[in-house]
């Protein structure tokens, strides 16, 4: 239920942001120094005050995945409050005239940034508080992790277009999971999906469309209630989608925190050999995602990358026999579910379900049928 109290909030909070925002020029605000100044801010307010187990005394008896969507539903609702303040003091059409930095900006402008900032934060705060319910481990502190926030909000995949990349580029076992070759491509691909958004200098360039799209559901849509609350949920549906893929990697990441550096430095072998191997045709950008998350998470030094390059550019059975010898007792289950995560992510079902049954003999890891309808419930 939403009421008077909950406005109430919502008019004191704007109040606040309208303080802060509300006395720059249409110049400062083409140039998105304050998106991301208010990401900042809300980024590192949030780290400190909320965690997985706050969320779990707050709903207690839901699961994550039903505390996911309530978290989207309450916050679909406060941005829909703050939408209709909004309508209340601009139309469509000055909104517009607003994002041009036209002349209406001294009339409207100012007074509506406390609505736009409201609204962004609300998204932010979405975004940042599922990765933690759906065990997603956005890093506030890594910038890669706090601009993954950003392009989730921006609707922007840099991963298609990274996978876009390395499949053209060669050698293949270099191209896909040599860590400088794999992180230039990422990089590029960083650079190319950016440029449509205004440019890499993202906090001086992001341009009206950009800061539109993550404020408002579109240009020259209203702002009020019901399309403010629409587009708050489908944010929420696809960062809970996304965040459930990237759970797939992180968590077997997390059981493997104490476990000898060489099972570790496997993880990115065995993403290849199962996921991609040099008979792909297609990558799934996910399967890429879980490379950059992976490669980040493990910390891979620059004197391991040609163990890794020597890995991948081996024959999938010569791998086998190296993961035999090197594989610890109780490591074998987190590299097994590497596996499986890859097979899942992987558009060569037969290829790779054939390498996945080869690498769980290996392993002597069982109930592989169990594990891949598990993880496919919970994280796909």
């Amino acid at each position: 239920m939403f009421g008077k109290e909950e406005r109430q909030e919502v008019e004191e909070e704007i109040a606040e942001l309208r303080d802060q925002f509300g006395d720059m020029s249409p110049e400062e605000f083409r140039k998105g120094n304050w998106l991301v100044q208010l990401i900042r801010q809300v980024l590192s307010k949030r780290s400190k005050n909320v965690s997985a187990e706050y969320f779990e005394e707050k709903y207690p008896g839901l699961d994550d995945l039903r505390t996911a969507h309530q978290l989207k539903d309450t916050a679909a609702k406060y941005t829909g409050a703050a939408g209709a303040a909004a309508a209340a003091a601009v139309s469509a059409g000055e909104l517009s005239t607003v994002v041009s930095g036209g002349t209406s900006w001294a009339l409207v402008g100012s007074s509506m940034m406390g609505e736009l900032a409201y609204i962004t934060q609300r998204q932010i705060k979405l975004i940042y508080d599922l990765s933690l319910i759906l065990n997603a481990e956005l890093d506030t502190d890594d910038p890669e992790d706090a601009m993954a926030i950003l392009w989730l909000a921006l609707d922007v995949n840099i991963y298609e277009e990274a996978s876009n990349f390395l499949l053209k580029a060669g050698p293949r076992g270099a191209a896909y999971l040599g860590r400088k070759t794999l992180r230039k491509g990422l990089r590029e691909a960083m650079q190319k999906a950016l440029s449509k958004f205004g440019g890499t200098a993202l906090a001086r360039k992001l341009t009206e469309r950009s800061l539109l799209k993550l404020i408002v559901p579109g240009i020259n849509m209203p702002i009020a209630y019901g399309v403010n609350k629409w587009f708050t949920k489908k944010l929420g549906n696809k960062a809970i989608g996304r965040l459930k893929h990237r759970s797939l990697m992180v968590e077997p990441l997390r059981e493997m925190d104490d476990a000898e550096r060489v099972t570790k430095l496997l993880v990115l072998p065995i993403l290849f050999h199962v996921g991609i191997s040099p008979e792909s045709k297609d990558i799934n950008s996910r399967l890429v995602e879980m490379q950059a998350v992976t490669t980040r998470k493990i910390g891979v030094r620059e004197e391991e990358n040609d163990q890794i390059r020597d890995w991948i550019n081996m024959t999938y059975d010569a791998f086998l026999e190296r993961v035999d010898v090197a594989v610890s007792d109780g490591e074998a289950e987190p590299l097994r579910d590497v596996g499986v995560g890859a097979h899942l992510l992987s558009t060569a079902d037969e290829a790779s379900r054939e390498k996945l049954d080869d690498l769980a003999d290996v392993l002597d890891a069982a109930e592989v049928d169990g594990r891949i309808q598990f993880m496919e419930d919970r994280y796909l």
